[in-house]
């Protein structure tokens, strides 16, 4: 069995959550006073009725609120004077960490990459530095006579396991 008759919502119902859900309640941070169970969020929704009933603005309701309590009372913070801030800090601080981000990378990449090109271009022989004859022949002969020195362990079987 269906519902015989819709409730109509009426502009003034509209208008009155809109204004509620607008207005802070002071008691219970973070919550509007069409959220909050608070007896003093259930005595401003009142006041906002009775507003509309006389006639008043929106913005003459909100100015009302805005006398009793200061402009932490709106849910929105203003768009004029230091109210502006809080609308532009935090697109201008979002803008600052994404040019951060890619700074911090751009440099880590120049770093790490020096003037020899990209890791692709770089082979084993590039990443070694050169040796003069003399230092080559020393090396030679130290790693041959370390080569010998294992060998030898191996076969006498003197090497640690």
């Amino acid at each position: 069995m269906a519902c015989s008759g819709l409730i109509e919502v009426t502009d003034e119902e509209t208008r009155i959550k809109k204004l509620n859900k607008s207005i802070m309640c002071p008691v219970c941070p973070g919550e509007s006073i069409d959220q909050s169970q608070n007896e003093l969020a259930g005595y401003m929704r009142d006041i906002v009725r009775e507003k509309i009933d006389q006639g008043n603005s929106d913005e003459e309701i909100r100015g009302y609120f805005v006398d009793r309590y200061g402009p932490v009372v709106l849910m929105e913070p203003p768009s004029s004077g230091l109210g502006v801030l809080a609308w532009a800090v935090p697109p201008v601080g979002l803008v600052v960490a994404v040019i951060a981000v890619w700074l911090t990378l751009y440099l880590m990449r120049r770093r790490n990459l020096g003037d020899k090109g990209s890791r692709e271009d770089m082979n084993d022989e590039s990443l070694v530095p050169e040796l003069s004859p003399e230092e080559l022949k020393r090396y030679s002969a130290l790693f041959e006579r370390n080569v010998m020195a294992r060998e030898s362990k191996t076969k006498t079987g003197d090497e640690d396991q």
